[in-house]
């Protein structure tokens, strides 16, 4: 499980060391840069570990911490 949480404020050296350890398809970091900010990816290479509730429990709780600090995780009324 890989959790990539990008705030908009890396430079290119940080990208570029995340590149070198994590081998995504070019079309992937592609979508990624042009997305807007803040973003987070989640990956997992097991797809039934996704189905794992404490699993998806942490996704959910991580994404919402992050997205809390910018102020987006709010939902519409």
């Amino acid at each position: 499980m890989l959790c990539l949480f990008v705030n908009g404020l890396e430079g290119p050296q940080d990208i570029a060391a995340v590149k070198a350890r994590v081998n995504f398809p070019a079309e992937v970091w592609k979508s990624l840069d042009a997305s807007d900010k803040p973003v987070v990816m989640a990956v997992s290479n097991v797809n039934g570990r996704l189905r794992d509730p404490a699993t998806v429990t942490i996704v959910e709780v991580l994404a919402n911490v992050y997205f809390n600090q910018f102020g987006t995780n709010a939902i519409g009324e």
